[in-house]
């Protein structure tokens, strides 16, 4: 909900893709041995899902972060070990047969779920697109919205020629893009 990262990409983690010691903790999301199979790093759908996401203060005040400190001393690998139970390497798939249908159960007990127009109820990803949706807004930069959504990037300008991570340093950038993502999501 916080990142609006998409189920894989959260349920996929590494311990080491949680970079605490920074100005600004993040997760980097990438390839990681984790969603791969034989020995192979995978799980990106697409170059511009390599990308590095702020962690939201409210996820640190939730204990996130002791959360992973203590899954390390436990000498796991995968930040959500137990969605990586069998072979598959679903761990989204697994947290969404095993959670989700309970989560969105107790969601609309408390408020309205409207379908999508083809009449599809919601699942999983619609927490990606109500990420997206409160971006969705006038004033908001297409190129910072992008790249926290994990979007290629549209345009000449913004395809080649914003280099602001590598001009400005990736303390400013994580910087702007936690108080983006804290501006919007409520």
């Amino acid at each position: 909900y916080y990142t609006a990262a998409c189920r894989e990409e959260i349920c996929g983690l590494e311990i080491e893709d949680v970079i605490v010691e920074h100005e600004t903790p993040h997760l980097h999301i990438r390839d990681n041995l984790t969603r791969g199979k034989d020995g192979e790093k995978a799980g990106e759908k697409r170059a511009a899902r390599n990308r590095q996401l702020p962690i939201p203060q409210e996820l640190i005040r939730l204990g996130f972060l002791d959360y992973v400190r203590g899954i390390a001393a436990e000498g796991h690998v995968a930040l959500f070990p137990e969605c990586y139970v069998s072979t598959a390497k679903r761990g989204g798939a697994f947290l969404y047969e095993r959670a989700w249908i309970h989560m969105v159960d107790y969601i609309a007990d408390r408020m309205p779920l409207p379908p999508a127009p083809n009449g599809k109820g919601a699942d999983i990803h619609s927490i990606r697109a109500l990420g997206s949706s409160f971006y969705e807004v006038d004033g908001v930069n297409e190129i910072l919205r992008a790249d926290v959504m994990g979007h290629a990037r549209t345009g000449t300008n913004a395809k080649h020629y914003s280099k602001r991570m590598q001009t400005e340093g990736p303390e400013v950038i994580l910087r702007e893009r936690r108080e983006f993502m804290e501006r919007y999501v409520p």
